[in-house]
């Protein structure tokens, strides 16, 4: 739905995109329900602006380790991987030290038991 919305309106797409990751970031919800939501930040993670695509990741790696589910992991760690665009790599790298958020994306990495060196390097060198 949001990628047709994009594409009647991709300032309205993004709006509602951001606030979906604000919702994410500020709500709680069910532990099972991670799941979904980490399938709808990576459909927001396909829109074109970089904006969007960093505030998906970000959402993703606080809910993921914040309700410990692996699934949401996994998908973080798998979207974060060496094939990024290094551009997107970069203003994610930017966005975690800003937010403080290393201890998050380490945690994903240890807790599924996966390597470091399994992120994007520029994306490494920032945890």
């Amino acid at each position: 739905m949001l990628q047709r919305m994009r594409e009647i309106d991709a300032d309205y797409a993004t709006t509602i995109a951001h606030a979906y990751c604000e919702w994410v970031e500020s709500s709680g919800f069910n532990w099972d329900y991670c799941d979904v939501v980490a399938d709808r930040l990576a459909d927001i993670f396909k829109l074109d602006t970089i904006d969007c695509k960093a505030a998906a990741i970000l959402s993703m790696a606080n809910m993921a380790v914040g309700h410990n589910r692996w699934y949401a992991m996994g998908k973080l760690m798998d979207i974060c991987a060496s094939s990024l665009d290094d551009a997107i790599a970069r203003r994610i790298a930017i966005e975690i030290q800003v937010q403080s958020a290393e201890d998050r994306f380490r945690a994903a990495a240890s807790i599924i038991k996966r390597s470091l060196d399994d992120f994007h390097p520029i994306i490494r060198r920032v945890l």
